[in-house]
Parts: structure tokens; C-alpha cells; sequence
């Protein structure tokens, strides 16, 4: 005799585990932005408060900084009047990387 495995998934499931997987990204968006806010150079601190998390959709959140300078800052830059190269800064790289090691 033939044995037959089934299984069914409903709607009411994929809401279920979506809603388990938006917790688990906003938690670690969450430790993405304390860890980033400890790690973020400090000159006047508006850098630092300026990290945010906001949710884009169900499971993906922006974890960033909307400030001019942020992105320089991250990724290094060269200044405009004297060409100087300004080294990067990293504190969005090493606060994905580590909030990702820990939940994967």
C-alpha cells in the first residue's frame, strides 16, 4: 500500500509566519541602530541621534541616517577645497555585520 504525505498551507499561515519574520527584522534592525549609535563618530552628536529605523514594508526596515554628511562619513570622502582624502568612518557596515552574526 502506497503512502501519501500531504501538506497544505493556508493563507492564515503565510500572514502567521510573516508577522513572526517582520518581529525578528525589526528586532534586528533595532540592535543594528544601538549598536551603530555606540559605534558612530562623535563630533557633535547629531550624527549619533540622528540613526533611525524605519519600516519600509512588512520584513524590510532602513536602518540610516538621513543627515548630508552620513554617508560620507560611513564611506569616506575627499574634501572639496583641499582634496584631501578623509578616511571612512564605518558604523553601519560593522552594526549590520554584527547584529547579523548574531541572529544567523
Amino acid at each position: 500500500m502506497a503512502h501519501t504525505t500531504v501538506f497544505e498551507w493556508s493563507g492564515d499561515d503565510d500572514d502567521r509566519l510573516l508577522s513572526l519574520a517582520d518581529e525578528d527584522v525589526e528586532r534586528m534592525a533595532h540592535r543594528a541602530q544601538e549598536f551603530a549609535q555606540r559605534v558612530a563618530p562623535v563630533d557633535t552628536g547629531r550624527l549619533q541621534s540622528s540613526i533611525e529605523v524605519v519600516k519600509e514594508s512588512d520584513a524590510h526596515y532602513r536602518v540610516g541616517s538621513d543627515l548630508d554628511y552620513a554617508a560620507p562619513v560611513e564611506l569616506g570622502y575627499r574634501h572639496h577645497q583641499s582634496g584631501r582624502h578623509i578616511p571612512a568612518q564605518p558604523y553601519l557596515r560593522p552594526a549590520i555585520d554584527a547584529v547579523r552574526a548574531e541572529f544567523i
